[in-house]
């Protein structure tokens, strides 16, 4: 094999964008007896590059020709799941790219050299579409990597709502500890992460672990707000429908009404009903 064709390969891969002639090339290479799994001096296959630039027709053609969906690069020991999980364009494409990983076999609880999965990855990231796709092929939703963090620490610590409620929906514990006692609430309270506080809250956190301490204070401080928000809400949606009701009958009277001193105890009436009513939808739009 021409010791140049693993570069023609690692173009052939990229820029998905410019239409399916690149896979076409790399089809064509691989028949002419291109390595699919060699890599470059930094370690990277063209499995890894077409998944860094999600080119799902590449991907495909290159597991098909036997490239290794496990195989590590030099750069922090990423395998191609990895380089799927911790970009951000092309969502869709990465989902694909994600599933056909998942269907070769990937290893999903592979570790990078900081300790992390792609499901780790993609939950620090923010990648809430390819969160999903590992949890649902199985990858480990309660691996914790060196000084204990969890996915649900780490998507809740960088404020991906999306991906916290991925792990909770696929039973991440909620009150898991980092090796300092820290939990996902806490992080999020600290940081002021309120729709992460709010799903944390929603599926049962337990708010004791909040620590004592100037941090720890202000956690609970944020965790008290959230708490208040969430029953204002309800309390909010509780009120509402039922003064709209008797607003409503309470003016099909006034239309009735031919007594002028009853009529203004009515107007009075509906006005302060009214008025509770803007307060409640004002509640209800903030908060909720």
């Amino acid at each position: 094999v021409h010791k140049h064709m693993l570069y023609e390969l690692s173009f052939a891969v990229r820029q998905p964008h410019l239409g399916q002639g690149h896979a076409a090339i790399a089809k064509a290479l691989l028949c002419r007896g291109a390595d699919a799994s060699r890599s470059t001096a930094a370690g990277q296959t063209a499995l890894h590059i077409a998944c860094i630039w999600a080119n799902t027709s590449a991907a495909a053609a290159l597991l098909a020709g036997g490239a290794d969906a496990d195989a590590r690069n030099d750069l922090g020991g990423q395998t191609p799941v990895h380089m799927v999980a911790s970009r951000v364009t092309k969502p869709d494409e990465r989902l694909a790219c994600a599933r056909l990983l998942v269907e070769a076999k990937a290893n999903l609880e592979a570790q990078e050299r900081s300790g992390d999965t792609a499901l780790m990855v993609s939950a620090r990231c923010g990648r809430e579409l390819c969160a999903p796709a590992l949890l649902e092929a199985g990858a480990n939703v309660n691996y914790a990597k060196k000084g204990g963090w969890t996915a649900l620490i780490a998507a809740c610590g960088c404020g991906h709502e999306l991906c916290a409620r991925a792990v909770i929906e696929a039973g991440a514990e909620i009150d898991a500890q980092n090796t300092e006692g820290v939990t996902a609430l806490m992080l999020a309270c600290q940081n002021g992460l309120e729709q992460c506080a709010r799903a944390l809250i929603e599926a049962g956190a337990d708010e004791h672990h909040v620590e004592d301490g100037h941090a720890g204070r202000v956690a609970r401080e944020h965790l008290l707000r959230q708490r208040e928000q969430l029953r204002e809400v309800h309390l909010a949606r509780l009120v509402l429908l039922p003064l709209r009701a008797v607003a409503h009958v309470e003016r099909q009277l006034l239309r009735e009404q031919a007594d002028d001193e009853l009529v203004g105890l009515a107007e009075a009436r509906v006005a302060a009903r009214d008025a509770l009513v803007v307060a409640a939808q004002h509640a209800e739009h903030h908060l909720a």
